[in-house]
């Protein structure tokens, strides 16, 4: 298991240089940063002088070791917009993502896998037709529609939920709901197909044979060994689940770090960014640690040389 950590640890290093490269790149890739950050009827005396005052005006390599040491230390610039520290803003915001992306996960599950189980069980009857076709909707409805639709049903038709804000467990039901809707559907047709194919193994056969009940058989043999594919599918669903909320925070103007990042990009505030890209990726590369080592304890197939 140390093995298998250190492993991790050592491919996430390259991963977030990789990631530190690219958020580096994007400055410069976007068009002349001093031309970006100034007013447009700025001088080229202007220019000048800011290109030299941020380090602009040195060679690339160098202004990229700079900014690795920099953001190794949590200091990606201020912010042009809130005059702020760019880490400080993202991290301020962030317990609102986290709260927004666990109702979505939780919805996900609580739904997804009840749904994926009753469906494979139950093969071809009414449920399982319903629930399929439900899932292969919310894989194909994109979500800002179906954030509409939620307001204008739940909120402004029957008033129940907020429209906007945050703040209280209300104001996370519509936008969990819309952000959840995909992973919720991919646990769904997953778990049915996988419990297609666990229902049809010897070792169930062997366990009805034994006498147990059915719901014992379903419960405690099938839904194990169906459910090790999900926990990668609901690993590799968190960066989709902290990505997607930038949209879905935007629908609902909920204050987290996705609406943080859509304003940012508007505004040219390029700190923020770099600082939103770095951050999440971290988070990722740590559910994803997190996931390998749960897949191993649910599997003790599984070797890693």
């Amino acid at each position: 298991m140390s093995r298998l950590v250190l492993e991790r640890a050592g491919h996430a290093i390259f991963v977030v240089l990789g990631v530190s490269l690219l958020s580096f790149l994007l400055v410069h890739l976007t068009g002349d940063p001093a031309s970006l950050l100034l007013p447009l009827d700025a001088t080229q005396e202007d220019r000048d002088r800011f290109r030299q005052a941020i380090g602009l005006d040195r060679p690339l390599p160098v202004q990229y070791v700079d900014f690795l040491w920099r953001a190794a230390h949590g200091d990606f610039g201020t912010s042009l917009r809130f005059q702020q520290p760019a880490m400080g803003l993202v991290i301020e915001r962030l317990p609102a993502t986290l709260q927004l992306a666990g109702m979505a996960l939780g919805l996900a599950l609580l739904i997804g896998v009840p749904a994926g189980l009753i469906a494979g069980v139950r093969r071809g009857s009414i449920f399982d037709r319903v629930a399929m076709f439900l899932a292969l909707a919310g894989q194909c409805v994109p979500a800002f529609w179906l954030g509409l639709m939620l307001i204008l049903l739940f909120s402004v038709t029957l008033r129940v939920l907020p429209v906007s804000g945050g703040g209280t467990f209300a104001h996370l039901v519509l936008p969990g709901l819309t952000l959840s809707f995909y992973t919720m559907a991919l646990v769904a047709r997953l778990l049915r197909s996988n419990m297609l194919d666990v229902m049809k193994a010897d070792y169930v056969r062997t366990a009805r044979a034994k006498g147990l009940s059915e719901r014992s058989v379903v419960l405690r043999h099938a839904l194990k060994n169906a459910s090790i594919p999900v926990v990668t599918v609901v690993g590799l669903s968190a960066g989709y689940l902290l990505g997607g909320a930038v949209i879905v925070e935007q629908v609902f103007a909920y204050p987290g770090l996705g609406r943080l990042v859509y304003q940012s990009i508007s505004n040219r505030d390029v700190a923020v960014v770099q600082a939103f890209v770095v951050l999440i990726s971290l988070l990722v590369l740590a559910i994803n640690l997190t996931v390998d080592v749960v897949y191993t304890l649910l599997d003790p197939r599984v070797r890693y040389e």
